[in-house]
C-alpha cells in the first residue's frame, strides 16, 4: 500500500471463483465473522483486505467483479461458455457480487461509494458482432477524471 494512498480500490475475487480443476473458494453470503462455514470464505478474504486498509486510515472503494467468457481464463484452451450469464464461474461470481452488496451496505466498513456492476456492465452482447459490449466511458467513480481540478487521491495499488 502505497504511504500516500488515501484509498483503496479493491476488485477481487476472478480467479477465486474458478471451477476448472479446483473448487472455487465458499463465497460466506448471508455469513458473518463467528459463524460456522464463515473462515476462509470470499467473503472473510474481503473483510480482511477491508479491516486492513482502514486500520490503515483508507478509504476503501469495492468493484463488482465483471463477467469471464470461460470457465479458463484463455478461452483458446476451453470452449467459451455459449450464455456467459449462465456459465459455471459466473454463477459464482454472482454470489461473489452478492457479498460485495453485504461488505458495502455494513455500516462497519464506512464504505460510501456505490460500487459498480462491472458484471452488468461487461454482460451485453452485441447481435450484430457477437461481441461483448464494452461501455468505455465507465469509469469507477472512486476514480477522479484527468480533467478534474480538485487534489486528487493517490491509489494503494499493488502490482
Amino acid at each position: 500500500m502505497h504511504a500516500n494512498a488515501s484509498h483503496i480500490l479493491l476488485q477481487y475475487g476472478t480467479n477465486d471463483a474458478s471451477v476448472r480443476n479446483l473448487l472455487p473458494v465458499p463465497s460466506g453470503l448471508g455469513l458473518t465473522g463467528g459463524m460456522a462455514g464463515y473462515a476462509g470464505t470470499f467473503k472473510h478474504n474481503m473483510q480482511r483486505i477491508i479491516d486492513a486498509a482502514v486500520a490503515a486510515g483508507r478509504q476503501v472503494c469495492l468493484a463488482k467483479i465483471p463477467v469471464t467468457l470461460a470457465s479458463c481464463n484463455l478461452v483458446d484452451q476451453c470452449p467459451p461458455y455459449i450464455d456467459p450469464a449462465s456459465g459455471a464461474k459466473n454463477v459464482v461470481i454472482e454470489d461473489y457480487n452478492a457479498v460485495i452488496d453485504e461488505l458495502f451496505s455494513d455500516p462497519r466498513n464506512g464504505i460510501t461509494v456505490t460500487p459498480p456492476d462491472f458484471f452488468a456492465y461487461f454482460s451485453s452482447i452485441d447481435p450484430g458482432t457477437g461481441r461483448f459490449r464494452y461501455r468505455m466511458s465507465l469509469r469507477h467513480p472512486c476514480i477522479p477524471t484527468v480533467w478534474d481540478t480538485r487534489p486528487q487521491p493517490i491509489f494503494g495499488l499493488r502490482t
